[in-house]
């Protein structure tokens, strides 16, 4: 029997079942490869999402002397014809947060961004302190006038020989945070990609007693409104938490999936994505 090949715009705990399923005899999907050389970047947000399918149709925005800072190595080169999609069956989505890092007008990845900003720290505690300031006030609170003050602070205190420097200093005054329309980005996805969809929820932690939280609070229920709204299936990983239990699912940082776990969950988005593909798809899978 032929896999239905899947095609993911997610994290870890999407990527990680999927590929241990697809990675073994008898599975029947497979994470199909759309890029000659380097790898997709992980995705968190529909506007990543949105950049890694212009990126597959040549189509992107960013400028390809620092897509590093988006994620994406400096080799990438997508398969011809891969914008089309046409070697795929489903795309399943997994939006981890309505908040976006923008840098002139892009996503950028906050593991790039620390990459990047965090050697800061060595330098001194108190400039150590300033960039711990400088994202958590500046950024993730919005406090522009602070944001600002503190990147002219940091970027004064840039040795000349400090790795990237004219980057970091334009990441220090240029960075800001916004929290998208899930809405509007979940719609311009479905604009986007002319195949079957299938959206996966998020939760950012578990409770002890496995109780899931949602970050902000009210983001889950913004995508269950918005995919119900739009007809895109959604299937909700935590209720097989709820179902086995927190020591049986969950590492200790109570985030992510213990290994021995994982053929629980691949077997959940396998039904899921093989459910979801077109009829034309599924009699050709059975055949």
């Amino acid at each position: 029997m032929s896999q239905v090949s899947v095609f993911l715009l997610g994290g870890c705990l999407l990527h990680g079942p999927v590929n241990a399923r697809a990675n073994s005899s008898g599975g029947r999907i497979n994470n199909v490869r759309l890029v000659s050389r380097g790898n997709l970047p992980p995705t968190y947000t529909f506007d990543e999402m949105i950049q890694v399918v212009e990126l597959l149709r040549n189509e992107s925005r960013m400028d390809k002397t620092v897509r590093f800072i988006h994620g994406i190595a400096d080799d990438f080169e997508p398969k011809p014809g891969a914008g089309t999609l046409e070697a795929v069956d489903v795309v399943l989505l997994e939006p981890a947060t309505p908040y976006e890092l923008k840098f002139h007008g892009c996503s950028i990845h906050r593991a790039c961004l620390f990459d990047l900003v965090n050697p800061i720290k060595a330098i001194n505690v108190d400039l150590a302190r300033l960039t711990s300031a400088w994202y958590n006030r500046g950024i993730i609170k919005h406090d522009d006038e602070f944001r600002l003050e503190a990147a002219e602070k940091l970027s004064d205190a840039l040795p000349d020989d400090f790795p990237n420097r004219d980057l970091v200093r334009e990441l220090l005054n240029d960075t800001v945070m916004v929290e998208g329309d899930v809405m509007a980005g979940l719609r311009r996805m479905q604009e986007l990609i002319d195949r079957p969809m299938g959206i996966l929820t998020f939760i950012n932690q578990y409770m002890p007693d496995g109780r899931p939280v949602s970050w902000p609070a009210n983001f889950r229920e913004d995508v269950l409104n918005a995919a119900n709204t739009l007809g895109i299936p959604v299937l909700e990983p935590y209720e097989l938490v709820g179902e086995y239990g927190v020591e049986r699912a969950l590492k200790e940082d109570l985030r992510h999936y213990r290994d021995d776990f994982m053929p629980v969950v691949a077997d959940s988005i396998e039904e899921f994505a093989v459910g979801i593909a077109s009829p034309e798809t599924a009699e050709a899978r059975s055949a």
